[in-house]
């Protein structure tokens, strides 16, 4: 994969989002969801994705963090998740939590 950026995320995003799935993933949604909010992608493809994308800037996933769609959010958490499993998660690549406590 090339350098990943927002763009490619969310791309890959709604080419596996299911206007079918739309009322399925609302269920797992409890905040205000107009529609269109929803892309219709299960919980069990964002991981496996945001998983792809560990390498992603902090700044892009602050861009992510800022959509309307809840997918794309679940995947920004998702990936500053796997960031910080892999201690990724400063953008200066200090390792926050090696030799803490």
């Amino acid at each position: 994969m090339q350098k990943p950026t927002a763009e490619a995320l969310l791309a890959e995003l709604r080419a596996i989002g299911h206007p079918e799935a739309v009322e399925k993933v609302r269920r797992f949604y409890k905040g205000p969801a107009a529609d269109g909010e929803i892309l219709g992608v299960g919980i069990g493809q964002i991981f496996p994705l945001a998983k792809r994308y560990t390498e992603l800037p902090l700044n892009d996933i602050e861009q992510l963090l800022e959509s309307p769609y809840y997918e794309v959010r679940m995947a920004a958490v998702s990936v500053m998740d796997f960031q910080a499993r892999q201690n990724r998660c400063l953008p200066n690549g200090a390792r926050p939590c090696s030799n803490s406590i």
